[in-house]
């Protein structure tokens, strides 16, 4: 059996599955949108790397994952390539909530940017008077 490496590319992921490229376009169509929920969920209860997240937590994906396939009609796949994978899309997710926080915060710094300046001055009566008229009253 052939070892997947994490830094694999897709066709080398579909040499190691056994897959042709008909069976490989149908798994990896059917595979990237289950693995993307899965990953999505993994990072909002973990916010960790795929490495970092427990055993019985991959076990579990593993396991909803295959099952998923298996009712599409697809092969179950093995550890390697799962964690292949998982690596892949836990990364893109976190790269892409990095990306999206920091143009909120780019955002964030030019809208207070552009922000009024306060005056650096102190009211003055005479000179900050808004009718226009004199102090004294007209009878």
């Amino acid at each position: 059996m052939l070892y997947l490496a994490t830094t694999a590319t897709a066709k080398e992921a579909q040499v190691v599955a056994g897959h042709d490229r008909l069976q490989w376009e149908q798994f990896y169509d059917r595979y990237r949108p289950i693995t993307r929920k899965e990953a999505h969920e993994l990072v909002d209860e973990y916010s960790r790397s795929w490495t970092d997240i427990p055993y019985q937590g991959k076990k579990n994906v593993h396991e909803r994952v295959n099952g998923s396939l298996a009712a599409e009609g697809i092969p179950e796949v093995q550890d390697d390539l799962m964690r292949w994978r998982m690596l892949h899309c836990i990364r893109e997710i976190r790269q892409y909530a990095a990306s999206k926080q920091a143009a909120l915060e780019r955002a964030a710094a030019q809208t207070a940017s552009e922000a009024p300046k306060p005056s650096s001055t102190c009211y003055d009566l005479v000179r900050d008077r808004t009718d226009g008229g004199s102090d004294v009253d007209a009878e």
